[in-house]
């Protein structure tokens, strides 16, 4: 049985999967370390329950009702993935949705800096990877405290029944993951 992410939730699992071959045995201490944070913010809203494999990290988006899409640009302008960005935003700000309704666009600016420990070429440092469970929004924060801000204001705003409960996941975030990567949802009904 499948529901939305936002839908009320039973129990969130998440998998263990940090492995030396894929982090690289100095990095497995850490992102363990970051799971267990991610377990622990979502535990303050509904159970968890960790599972150990190793091949356990999906992609997924935060379904947040009809017609409405999140995106994030980089902050520097001059950036090769600004500009990118900015096409990937014409194109969704032209679209509809399956109604026919015009698709409203919610942009978020990336981390203008970040901590020293996020400094990686495989670094996934947005905001979008969020996840929702009963009661909260768990999002990123990457020691920007101008951008953090915005992006838990805005969290706030588009999921206004819902705590944002935002944490430091620098570990997960160096390998590319983020939150939505390491939870998924057991659906409550």
């Amino acid at each position: 049985m499948t529901s939305a992410e936002g839908d009320p939730h039973l129990w969130t699992w998440m998998a263990f999967s940090a492995s030396a071959e894929i982090r690289g045995g100095h990095m497995l201490p850490p992102v363990r370390r970051d799971l267990a944070r991610i377990a622990r913010a979502i535990a303050r809203f509904e159970p968890v329950s960790m599972l150990v494999r190793r091949d356990d990290i999906e992609q997924a988006r935060a379904m947040l009702g009809p017609g409405i899409v999140v995106s994030q640009r980089p902050s520097d302008r001059r950036s090769l993935g600004y500009g990118i960005a900015e096409r990937h935003l014409e194109i969704l700000r032209a679209a509809d949705d399956a109604s026919g309704r015009p698709l409203r666009v919610e942009v978020f600016e990336g981390p203008a800096r970040t901590r020293p420990t996020l400094e990686s070429s495989c670094s996934a440092a947005t905001y979008t990877n969020f996840y929702l469970c009963n009661g909260a929004v768990v999002a990123p924060e990457f020691g920007d405290p101008e951008a953090d801000a915005f992006a838990k204001s805005a969290l706030a705003r588009l999921f206004p029944c819902r705590e944002v409960v935002q944490i430091d996941i620098d570990a997960i975030v160096s390998g590319g993951a983020g939150i939505n990567c390491t939870a998924r949802h057991e659906p409550a009904d």
